[in-house]
């Protein structure tokens, strides 16, 4: 059986000063994912590493780290993928870090409920409404590749802008759903937030949110698409205030 050196993130706010990365021979296979590297380290070799993860099958979103310096899904990264021997783990950036590879997600979900995330519909069948959009349609285009996001925050980490002066990509791809679902109610409201100074237009079109999504949300697009949308409405409100 092969090895990979992996370099791990370890920092202990209760005793630890500042971070630092720790080095470990990890045994992998063809089939060892990042995570199955973890788990040797945490389990074999006996080190109290701290890190999140649940589904293990690319679904929940829990284990998105830094590898190599890409957001990744632990769970889903095979070892031998990586095209380098050594493995660099550490937690997502622009989230404090609680211990060792584990982040405070309050801000990355505290920004979803900026754009208030819940579905507003009166009137509603619940028999017929699954038929309102029909499927072929180009509303379900747009909003369909959408909503496969997991919320695992890695679009969050790889925004160098994303934080206290913008609301992220993540955020903005959920409002995406809803403001291009024409049941939906709230649309004015979700403008007027999205056109706030950390809404849409805090982006810079780095395009690394579309890069590191492990469900190949194009995140990027579509945040372009409602810039533009802005601008528009924006436009109309001022040439006809009255409608």
């Amino acid at each position: 059986m092969n090895e990979r050196e992996f370099t791990v993130h370890r920092y202990d706010p209760k005793v630890d000063t500042e971070p630092r990365f720790e080095s470990y021979d990890v045994p992998i296979s063809a089939s060892t994912s990042v995570l199955d590297g973890l788990f040797h380290i945490q389990e074999t070799l006996g080190e109290n590493l701290s890190m999140r993860f649940s589904c293990r099958q690319g679904v929940c979103g829990s284990c998105c780290m830094e590898i190599n310096g890409k957001a990744r899904l632990a769970c889903q990264t095979p070892v031998t993928g990586l095209n380098d021997r050594k493995v660099t783990v550490r937690p997502l950036y622009n989230l404090p870090v609680i211990k060792d590879l584990v982040v405070d997600m309050d801000p990355f979900f505290e920004s979803f409920e900026a754009i208030d995330p819940s579905f507003v519909a009166e009137g509603l069948d619940e028999n017929s409404d699954p038929a309102v959009i029909p499927p072929d349609s180009r509303e379900r285009e747009v909003i369909e590749p959408r909503t496969d996001c997991v919320g695992c925050g890695a679009c969050y980490s790889s925004c160098s802008v994303a934080g206290d002066t913008y609301l992220g990509p993540a955020a903005i791809n959920k409002a995406l759903t809803l403001l291009k679902d024409s049941r939906e109610m709230k649309t004015d409201e979700r403008f007027e937030r999205l056109s706030e100074t950390d809404g849409v237009q805090g982006c810079h079109v780095q395009g690394e949110c579309s890069n590191t999504c492990p469900k190949d949300i194009p995140v990027s697009e579509g945040i372009q698409l409602l810039k533009r949308d802005a601008i528009k409405r924006g436009i109309k409100q001022r040439l006809f205030p009255s409608d």
